[in-house]
C-alpha cells in the first residue's frame, strides 16, 4: 500500500498545470503572447500516459477538447484580472 501512496506523490509532484489555468502548445513564441487562437484552458487533469501527466485542453474558438501531455504544454503569463478571469471559469464550470 505504501508503494501506490509514493506513486501517486511523484505524480502530484510533476504536475505543472491545474484546471482553469492557461496554456499554449510549445512553440516558438514568447510566453506571453496571449492570442486567443493559440491559447487553451486546462479544462481536467487526466491520468498519467507514461509517467507524464496529461490534461485536457480547450480553445474557446473550437467545439472539441483535446488531450496533451505536460511537456508539450507551457503555461501563458497572465494579467491579474485574466487570472481572477479563469478561476471564476474554473470555480463556475469545474473539472470535467
Amino acid at each position: 500500500m505504501s508503494r501506490n501512496l509514493n506513486t501517486v506523490s511523484r505524480e502530484e509532484a510533476t504536475r505543472r498545470f491545474s484546471v482553469g489555468q492557461m496554456v499554449r502548445m510549445k512553440s516558438g513564441r514568447p510566453m506571453n503572447d496571449t492570442r486567443s487562437a493559440d491559447t487553451y484552458h486546462i479544462t481536467a487533469v487526466l491520468p498519467p500516459a507514461g509517467g507524464r501527466p496529461q490534461y485536457r485542453i480547450r480553445n474557446r474558438a473550437e467545439s472539441h477538447e483535446r488531450m496533451a501531455t505536460h511537456d508539450r504544454l507551457e503555461p501563458v503569463m497572465l494579467s491579474e484580472d485574466a487570472r481572477n478571469d479563469a478561476l471564476l471559469i474554473a470555480k463556475t464550470f469545474g473539472p470535467r
